[in-house]
């Protein structure tokens, strides 16, 4: 199954005016992009850009292009002084260690790659939008407790600016062990993790010191406007602890969007409990719901069947029972590429059989299509469609800190939206398990530009953020087909409107730079002099050889106001363009 270029429902009035978003995505080639244009794409940049003919010559060069771009006339003389206030706005970015401060030092705004593709053009109309489900814009917990972030005030900070609208807790496998009262942090009992297959070798043994973790989710939830997925503790836990939660919860007024009934109770030490072990212990635990806590869904945890041609009968049949429990509302599930993070499989990104960056994006490219074509019909069949999919983690375990990774979360966003729009929100809700910062202050080995003292936001965490805007809570899809950019079906596009009037247009190239070509609302084309706010996250050159091979290259940001005629979407970025009320 394709996704389709725009949602196909329509669910309530949208005011006239609205807000845009755009995904453009041209061909991925990191390890030698073209550095030459044809003759026809040079006539087109020419018109597009006339001000780039230096010479007057009537003819543009690709020299020309870069001194227009870089803001420069040859000999290096600045070519206005609207080139150069723009070079002094583009704030610098810094850095969690030297090479990366090096790097960041230059001016943030996007530098002056030569175009090795046509011109972009853009076709949006908002006769029919479709509302965005805000909740899959969230984030699984665990790791930012494990990696005691959530004690960093500078790292809550970072964590608010995104506007989550779900936050799960506590996250994985840590659900077997956490309880509403003791010593502190997750309030683990080290007899109960000494069962597990680490035993005293857990990095959850050391989980019952410090603040509360619970006390810490609520603050940072609240601050954020979101609401909770809460993955009760099945295997040691109690119903009381769970009602605990849940009152505490509510008193504190963050909306409970779900309560999970464990998750992974297939492996590891609640496999023991078996199938019939396993209902026999949630049973309890619906009836309480039911009873003191109406109208919250609940969510069992389904076996992995889809990505698997041959998963075992018992996975299918659990999965089934589990659908026919009476209280059921849903499931919950991983959406985890298989390659590099299963049993028996190799990572793409290191090691001498490291697959090249494009080959690496085509790969996590085809997982989305396939998750959406060939792994959720599996579920439906099994779990029935009005049981509603919970995905309670996603990400990449084979890519961390590259550009791949930061577009394959980007892309996942986009799939999300779009495909609940499409499919009457089939997809409730989404958590992401991607660690999105390191404390370099503590030996953070990753780097990225600090968000202030000692936070390094990492790739994940600046390809995720222009989302708060899409996720809003009050946005819409609409049709948005593209043209241009690269070879055929190489770009994607998704918009959106909200009824503010606000206008917001998404551009994601993971190919080589392209310039932004016609942009029409409504038949309406926008002005190529039309004064934007932009927020952008890219590669720069210099990196770019490093991704060539295999390595991790630091990103970078810019924010700050640009004109339509210059932009050039740079390679490996995600620009988010503000357009003015009105347009």
């Amino acid at each position: 199954m394709s996704i389709p270029p725009w949602p196909i429902a329509w669910k309530r009035v949208w005011p006239p005016v609205a807000i845009l978003a755009v995904f453009l995505w041209p061909p991925f080639s990191l390890a030698a992009a073209p550095r030459e244009a044809s003759a026809d794409q040079l006539q087109q940049m020419l018109r597009r850009f006339p001000d780039a003919d230096l010479n007057k010559a009537s003819r543009l060069t690709l020299d020309e292009f870069r001194q227009h771009r870089l803001g420069t006339r040859p000999g290096g003389a600045a070519a206005s002084s609207r080139s150069s206030a723009k070079a002094k706005n583009a704030p610098p970015a810094k850095a969690a260690n030297a090479a990366a401060a090096a790097e960041a030092s230059q001016p943030s705004a996007p530098a002056a790659s030569a175009p090795a593709a046509g011109p972009v053009a853009v076709r949006i109309a908002s006769d029919k939008p479709v509302p965005v489900n805000p909740r899959v814009y969230g984030i699984n917990c665990e790791e930012m407790f494990m990696k005691d972030l959530v004690d960093e005030p500078e790292y809550i900070a970072a964590l608010t600016d995104l506007k989550f609208k779900s936050f799960l807790f506590p996250g994985g496998s840590i659900t077997y062990y956490h309880h509403p009262r003791g010593t502190g942090g997750f309030n683990i009992r080290p007899e109960e993790v000494a069962k597990s297959k680490q035993g005293g070798q857990s990095r959850f043994m050391n989980q019952n010191a410090g603040p509360d973790h619970f006390a810490q989710y609520i603050q940072f939830v609240k601050a954020s406007g979101a609401g909770s997925i809460f993955v009760a503790n099945i295997l040691n836990g109690t119903v009381d602890e769970l009602d605990e939660y849940l009152t505490r919860l509510k008193a504190a007024d963050v909306p409970i969007e779900c309560v999970v009934l464990g998750v992974e109770m297939h492996l590891g030490q609640p496999r023991e409990l078996g199938l019939d072990g396993y209902i026999e212990r949630i049973k309890p635990y619906i009836a309480m719901l039911q009873a003191k806590h109406p109208g919250i869904p609940i969510v069992a945890h389904g076996t992995p069947v889809g990505w698997r041609e041959n998963a075992p009968a018992s996975s299918h049949e659990r999965n089934q029972k589990l659908a026919r429990l009476p209280g059921i509302d849903g499931f919950s599930q991983y959406a985890f590429a298989p390659f590099g993070c299963q049993p028996g499989t190799k990572s793409l990104a290191v090691g001498p059989d490291a697959l090249p960056p494009a080959e690496r994006w085509r790969r996590y490219d085809e997982f989305i299509r396939d998750f959406g074509a060939q792994q959720i019909p599996v579920y439906q069949q099994e779990w029935g469609a009005d049981k509603k999919m919970h995905i309670a983690q996603w990400g990449t375990q084979a890519e961390q800190n590259t550009a791949v990774q930061g577009l394959h979360v980007a892309n996942f966003f986009f799939f999300l939206a779009q495909y609940n729009a499409a499919h009457n929100d089939y997809i409730a809700a989404a958590t992401s398990a991607l660690l999105l910062a390191q404390n370099s202050s503590k030996g953070g080995r990753m780097i990225g530009p600090v968000y202030k003292d000692k936070i390094a936001l990492l790739t994940p965490y600046l390809y995720t953020k222009p989302f708060r805007h899409l996720f809003s809570g009050d946005t819409g899809l609409l049709a948005a087909p593209v043209e241009g950019g690269g070879a055929a079906g190489a770009v994607k596009a998704l918009a959106a409107a909200s009824p503010d009037g606000r206008k917001y247009l998404y551009l994601i190239n993971s190919g080589p730079a392209a310039p932004l070509g016609e942009v029409t609302i409504d038949g309406r084309e926008l002005s190529a002099d039309l004064r934007v706010q932009v927020e952008s996250v890219y590669v720069s050159g210099a990196a770019n050889a490093g991704l060539a091979r295999g390595g991790s290259a630091p990103a970078k940001t810019f924010t700050g106001e640009r004109g339509l005629n210059g932009l050039v979407l740079e390679p490996f970025s995600l620009t988010l363009l503000i357009m003015p009320k009105g347009y």
